[in-house]
Order: structure tokens, then sequence, then C-alpha cells
């Protein structure tokens, strides 16, 4: 169709509101007639909207619509058809404004398209929302959803932004002069349609908003509306309020030092407060990477700062929540104010905002600096005994390490653990590899509980090995921290030095054992050959006394078994005499009593015994002083003479007849008044084997020998024994030489103090060879005694000595006798001293108390079975000047009487 002038004029004529004719060459719209009710779309005078115009229509389409507005038209003509489009035209006021046209091809006019177009602003509906939506005091605009390109904005939102163009302009642009979408655009939380946010901060800003977010078909664009409610004055009252909550925290707490809010997913710090100036002037609040960032460069630790580093980020924090970690605490040194060090232990606690699924944390720091000291003490307390100290999740299954030794051989991890991976560390490749599997099969989890469950502890000792493969003792303890049980206490300490003293214990009670074992072997035979011995010579007393019963009236034969009654006699003396001196000794209460022992009286009483014994026998005693002039050694003399009797004793025993037993005196005096006595006994007679000389100084240990059984030699087998340790006792030693059938040489070396002999007060007394005495005793004698036979026995001997006596029963009536005597009436007392109702040493004592003249001078002479030192000491404590042992010696009774004979 041609389209001419007439239907120009046609049109013009009827004056059809919103229409207007234009000629499309394809990219220019020329006006051929236009309504003037056009430009009232465009809010301008026909002269402002001409001046836009400039004869083409297409200038007053906004820039970004032209391209599309043009398209659209140039396929409706192609198609010379009819159609409907909306654009954005410029509007005085406003910016733009949205445009509706229905366009129809109408024909050529000079080989160019002619359109007619009718032009309308909005629908109706559309017209009331943005006449609604213009009186509210909310931001509300709209934006294309795939390139965020502002389409509307309601006069509020123009409002806020001082009314600047934002035609063309992207949101995030427009808004808050950003280049991409802001990351706290809440765009990606659509879902069905719309999304609320209660509150979302907008740092550029500064401000707060509440908002909601739909989705929209805004002229066939798709779009979405925002409508937001600027919250920020509330927000500011509840900061308020809010740093008042966190100063009354720290304030309740002087450890506090520091509280904040975190929006993890938006990276934003939110309110908080730090009650030290210091830290305060150091932290960045800009956004959390940067909060955390600040807190790592004041770290003093290096190890503590990288994981540090690792753990606190925004991105990992919230991969932490993700995988169930709610809570992330670290503990780390930083420098005060002062420059002094200081601990802080720093938690992040996060949870998720209901309203917005928003990630949210509390961020909040206290000074354990006070508390690190004291853990630093007990840790250096607890780890002299444990090298690592750590605690089990019961419910996690995980391991905290709490403490661990420099020289622990476990990974040192600030991270918790799987237990198994803990287990596996302690193991694997630190233990026997034929053990490894055991030791994790009974360490598992499962059965640590189960146990725990039932004893309340468990203790597991193993075995493990150092890098240098040096064996070391472990023990692993596992107990429950609390009531609760909801964490396991577990440690390990090295029991290697109490482990090898263990074993040291052990051996030694192992060889204890043995040495019981033997001990008791030998007490068995002790018993054995102590039975035999006893009741050889008892057999012998009994049989003979028999024998003496029958030859009564045959006096030689009667004297023969009277003598060999005294020699049984005097062998099971001197058994039971050994005896008791080998368990005086073994038992510690042998106890030695020195005095100066002049060399004179010593070898007195040596050759006076065994020069008429060797005669008798034989043989040629000889005696070699070789000794320093003036020697005298302080010494017991008991236990010395018994030394030499023993040994002198078996030279004679074992020296055939014409054989020699030499005594050889080489004592030296020594600096520092000391004296080495020391003598060498030998003889010419029969020797020792090698075998038995390794076992000469055991109890009861003889040497079988032909010599032994022809010449009827015997003996308890306990002198040497009694020698040794007699030796022992007094720090001395003792060589023997031995060959057999050569001889034996015996060297017995002392060293003792050195002192003056005393002055011998008058000639000894000597006996005569029988009790036929030249000097009967003229002696008054009160015997207390509680045993019949003793009291006849001891009547019998005094009589035979010539001395009075009288009987008291018990101590108590010996102590009333002497009470209720008159004065010297009793000569000496001989007391008992094991006696019912009163003992000997109660009744010397009362009588050395009585108020009487010669109650402190009367001798009382002490006549006991009791042989021991302890005994003779108690009696002289008691106040008793004698000490006489039963069976009692007559020439013994005679000697020590002699000395309070009258005058």
């Amino acid at each position: 169709m041609e389209v001419d002038q007439n239907l120009i004029a046609a049109v013009k004529k009827i004056g059809i509101n919103d229409t207007g004719l234009y000629q499309w060459d394809g990219k220019s719209l020329h006006s051929l007639y236009g309504n003037v009710r056009i430009q009232e779309y465009t809010g301008m005078s026909r002269e402002e909207f001409d001046a836009v115009v400039q004869g083409d229509f297409v200038n007053m389409v906004v820039k970004e619509d032209r391209e599309k507005s043009m398209r659209q038209l140039n396929e409706m003509v192609k198609n010379q058809e009819s159609g409907v489009f909306s654009f954005r035209i410029y509007h005085k006021d406003r910016f733009m404004t949205w445009l509706r046209v229905e366009a129809k091809y109408m024909g050529e006019m000079n080989g160019e398209p002619v359109i007619m177009a009718y032009f309308s602003s909005l629908s109706g509906e559309e017209a009331v929302f943005e006449t609604l939506v213009d009186r509210l005091n909310d931001i509300i605009y709209v934006i294309d959803k795939q390139s965020h390109e502002l389409l509307y904005m309601n006069d509020y939102a123009l409002k806020t932004s001082d009314y600047r163009n934002y035609v063309g302009m992207k949101c995030h642009k427009y808004l808050n002069n950003i280049d991409e979408p802001c990351p706290w655009c809440s765009l990606p939380m659509i879902k069905n349609g719309k999304a609320h946010v209660a509150e979302n901060y907008v740092p550029p800003q500064g401000r707060w908003y509440e908002h909601d977010v739909f989705d929209i078909n805004w002229y066939n664009y798709d779009a979405a509306a925002f409508y937001l409610t600027d919250i920020t004055e509330k927000k500011n009252l509840e900061k308020i309020k809010v740093k008042g909550q966190y100063q009354r925290i720290l304030n309740a707490n002087p450890d506090a030092l520091a509280l904040y809010a975190a929006n993890l997913t938006r990276n934003t710090i939110g309110d908080g407060q730090c009650s030290s100036r210091a830290v305060w002037n150091r932290i960045d609040l800009d956004n959390c990477d940067s909060f955390f960032a600040s807190v790592e460069k004041m770290i003093m630790d290096k190890a503590i700062q990288q994981r540090f580093a690792m753990v606190f980020k925004q991105k990992a924090l919230l991969e932490e929540y993700y995988k169930g970690i709610t809570e992330e605490t670290i503990v780390y040194p930083i420098l005060n104010h002062l420059g002094e060090k200081m601990w802080i232990k720093g938690t992040v606690s996060m949870v998720e905002n209901p309203v917005n699924n928003d990630i949210e944390a509390v961020i909040y720091a206290v000074n354990v600096t006070h508390n690190k000291k004291l853990e630093k003490v007990v840790q250096r307390i607890t780890l002299d005994d444990y090298d690592f100290v750590a605690l089990i999740d019961r419910r996690k299954k995980t391991v905290e390490q709490i403490m661990m030794s420099e020289k622990s051989d476990i990974v040192r991890s600030y991270e918790t653990v799987d237990y198994n991976t803990v287990l596996k560390q302690l193991m694997i490749g630190k233990t026997n590899p034929a053990e490894t599997q055991n030791h994790l099969d009974k360490l598992q989890y499962a059965n640590i509980l189960k146990k725990l469950e039932t004893d309340g502890s468990v203790i597991y000792p193993y075995t493990s090995f150092s890098a240098k493969k040096q064996p070391l003792r472990k023990q692993l303890k596992f107990i429950w921290l609390a009531e609760a049980r909801d964490f396991i206490l577990m440690t390990r300490t090295d029991i290697t030095a109490a482990y090898q003293e263990e074993q040291r214990q052990l051996e030694r009670l192992t060889e204890t054992m043995k040495k019981l074992e033997i001990a008791n072997n030998a007490k068995t035979d002790f018993v054995s050959r102590i039975s035999h011995d006893i009741r050889t010579p008892i057999s012998a007393i009994v049989s003979m006394t028999q024998f003496a019963k029958e030859d009564i009236d045959h006096k030689d034969q009667l004297m023969d078994d009277i003598k060999k009654i005294e020699g049984s006699n005097a062998f099971l003396m001197s058994l039971i005499n050994d005896i008791l001196d080998v368990s005086k000794i073994d038992s510690g209460k042998m106890e030695l009593y020195p005095e100066p022992y002049p060399y004179e009286e010593y070898i007195a009483n040596v050759s006076g015994m065994f020069a008429p014994m060797c005669a008798d026998k034989g043989l040629t005693f000889k005696i070699l002083n070789n000794r320093s002039i003036g020697a005298t050694a302080i010494v017991d003399k008991v236990r010395l003479n018994q030394i030499t009797m023993n040994l002198l004793s078996n030279a004679v025993k074992y020296t055939p007849k014409g054989g020699t037993v030499t005594y050889d005196s080489q004592t030296q005096r020594l600096p520092g008044n000391k004296v080495k006595v020391q003598f060498t006994i030998s003889d010419t007679g029969i020797g020792m084997s090698e075998e038995f000389q390794k076992r000469m100084f055991e109890e009861f240990t003889q040497e079988d020998s032909e010599y032994r059984k022809e010449h009827g030699v015997s003996g308890t087998g306990l002198g040497l024994a009694i020698v040794k340790r007699i030796i022992d006792l007094m720090n001395g030693t003792i060589e023997v030489w031995s060959r057999l059938n050569e001889g034996t040489s015996v060297t017995v070396t002392l060293v003792l103090p050195s002192g003056t002999a005393p002055m011998v007060q008058g000639e000894s007394k000597t006996l005569s060879a029988s009790l036929n005495l030249p000097h009967r005793l003229n002696l008054s004698i009160l015997v207390v005694e509680d045993n019949e036979i003793n009291r006849e026995i001891a009547a019998r001997i005094l009589n035979h000595l010539g001395a009075e006596t009288e009987f008291a029963f018990n101590g108590a009536e010996g102590a009333e006798k002497f009470r209720v005597s008159k004065k010297g009436q009793y000569d000496v007392i001989l007391m008992d001293i094991q006696m019912p109702v009163m003992d000997g040493f109660e009744a010397a004592g009362q009588i050395r108390r009585m108020d009487r003249s010669d109650a402190g001078t009367v001798p009382i002479i002490a006549m006991s079975a009791n042989v021991f030192d302890t005994s003779i000491q108690a009696a002289k404590k008691a106040g008793m000047n004698d000490y006489l042992t039963k069976p009692v010696d007559p020439e013994k009774v005679y000697e020590v009487l002699s000395k309070y004979q009258k005058k």
C-alpha cells in the first residue's frame, strides 16, 4: 500500500490521541504526524521534546533499549504486520519512564515503510503500582536479574540517592559504587520466587537494611523487585545496648579481654568491645579476614602463628562449620602495652542464623596468663612423671594432646586426632613387631571403654624401643576425667628406671630365695647334725651312768665310767657353747667389750693351757716372740682367747705324736695409737685338702680322714665358723695355708687401739688339781635358787669348798631374807636370774636400794644358764658383781668366791 499526503491529512484531521505516523528507514523514525500528548509522557515542554527528538523519535528512546527496539521494529516491517513493544524513554524529572507502543505497518511512502504507533505509558495495574510505591518511605527498585541493570526506582529510592540519574546503571555501581555484584547481595537467596533478609549490612553505605526480594516480569524483563527498609537507627540502638552488655561481660570477668560478633557468611565484623587499648589499636575491623590477620600479627610464637593462620580464616572456619565443628579455640602469646608477654585464649563459636541461614560467630578472648603459668608449673611437675598427657573425647573418639615432654616419641599435634591414629603412633615401629598387633588389639577403644566401665581405670605396661633401639618400659593409664564420664584422661609414664629396679629387686629376691632355700636346707642339715651330735654324748652319759651303777663295787671300773661321763659332758657343753656363739653372731647380738690385754697375761693363758696338752700328746710346743716391745692392745679378752684357743686346739688335735705346734707373735705398733695384732699358728699335722679349704668356714663342716677315724678325733664342725665370724666382727683377716700330710699355717691380723697395761693387784689364785683345796672358803652365802636340783648341786659344791649356805626359793624371798638379816650376816649372795614371783635382776636392784649400810657393798653373784652377753651386761646394770654360768664348774666357783674370802 502506498501512503500519501491524503492519508496523513486524514489522520491529522481525526486527531487521535497518543497516535503518531512515522517513516522508518531502518535506523530512524521520522515523524509524519505526532499528537501533542506524546510529549506529556516525558514531562517535557514541546520545545524540550523537539530539542531531544530532533526529528527522529529514536533519540527519545533510552540508549540501552534502542538496539532491541529497532530489531523488533525491523522484524515487524519485514513481515508487514503489527506488534507491541515496551521500552524506556527519557523523562525530564524521573530520568526515564516506560512506554508501551502498539505499532502497525501501514505501507510505504517514497519507498520507505510508514508505521502508525499508538503510545501508552503503563497499564492501569502498573500505574497503580507506581503510584503506591512512590508514596512509601521504603527503598524499592527493580533490576534485570541477568545484567543487574536498574529498571526502576521509586521516589524514595531516588531521594536517598540524591536523585542521581540511574538510567543504564547497574545496581551495585549506582548504589554502592563497586564494579562487581555485592558480596552481601540477597539475589542468590531467592527460593520459590522470594527471599527475606532480616538484617543486611551494606559496608559502603555503612547502613543496615531489612529487605524482601521477589521475582517479577517487568515489561518482559526477567527481573527482581527489592523492597528495602532502613533499620540503621534500630541497629545503632541495639549496638549501644550490645556494647553495654559486652562491657558488662568484660567487667564481670577481669580476665576477659575482648568480645566481638561476626558474620562469616558475609565476611563482616559487627559490634564488639575490647578492654585493652593497646590491643584495640591493632585490630582491623574491616572484615573477618582482616580482623584475624591483625590478631595473627600480634602472636609471638611462630608455630602457633602458623596454626592460627591456617584455622582462623573466613573460608576455613566456614568449612569447619559445615563439617560439624562449631567451635575453634587457640591459646597464643602477645605483648601487652608494657612489653610483657601475656597469654590469650581465643575462641570462635559459630551458629547458623535461622532467619537468613548466615553462619554467625561470637569471637571471645580471655587473658589466661596466670593459668598458663600454673599450667607450666603443673606441666613441669607432671612431666617429671608423665611423658604424654591427653584427653579422649568419649563421644567423638578423638584425642587432644594436653602435655608432652621434649623426649616424647609422639608427633606433637595442635588439633584433635583420631584415637586409633595416636595408638598407631605409640606402637607401630616402636614395639617388637611380633607383639605390635597384640598391643593394638588389647588397646582398642572398645576394650578400654569396657574395662573403664567395670574397673574405673586401665593400666597397661609394655616395652617400647628408643630411636637408638634401647628398650624402654612404658605404662599407659586410662581413667575418667570426672564423674560425668565425658572425657578419658590418658597418660603415659616412663617406668624404665622403676622397672629395672624392680627387676633388680626380683633378682635379689630370687637370690635371697635361693639363699633361704640353702639356709633352710642348712637348717635341716643343722638339725640333723646337731641331733646326732647332741644325742651321741647324751647317749654316752646315759649308758655310762647305768654302767657306773653296775660298777659301784668296782672302784677302778667306776672311775673309768665317770671319766667317760665327764668327757661326754665336756663335749656336750662345748657343742652348746659353740651353737650359742654362732647364734649370737648371726643375730647381731654378740657385743665386744674391749679392755687393755697385756701380752704377758695373754701368752701365760696360752702357754698354761697348751704346753701341758702338747706334752701329754707327745708334741713340741713353741712360742716365738717377734713383736714390738710394749705393744698392748685394747681388745675383748674373751673373744681373742676364743680365737686363739680354737685354732691351737685344732692344731693339737690334728697333729700326730712327734709333731710340732708353733705360736708366732708378730704384733707391731702403728701410728695414731694403733697396734697390729698379728700371730701365726702352724703345725706339722695332717693338713687339709684344697677342696675342703673352699668350705672350711661353713658351719658343721669337717673333713673326713683316716686320721680322725683312727684317733677318734671329734668336734662340732663349728670352731672355724665361729673364729671367722669373730674376726669379721673385729674387722680383721684370717689367712690359711695348708697341704695334705704337710701341715697347716693360719695367720690372724687385727688392727686395734693401743693402751697401757693395768697394774696387777696381788697374785692370782691358782687351784690345785683336785678339790682337796689347801684353803677352804670361810664364807656365809645366801643362795637364791628356785630349782631343787640346782639347790642341791650348789649346796654340795659350796659345802665341799667350806662355805656355809642358806637358801631362798625366789627373788622376792631372797630380797626379804637380806632385808631382815643382821649386818654382815651374809658375805655373798648367789642369785639365779629366771625365777617365779621376782627374777634375779629385780631382786638385786631391790637389795641395792635398801636403806642399810651393807646394801651397796654385799657381793651379789649372778648364777644363770643364759650365757649371752646381754644377760651379763644386764646383771652388771642391776648391781651384780660377777657372773657364773650353769652348769656350774666347781673350780670356777672357787676362783670367783675366793675374791671375797674373809681376811
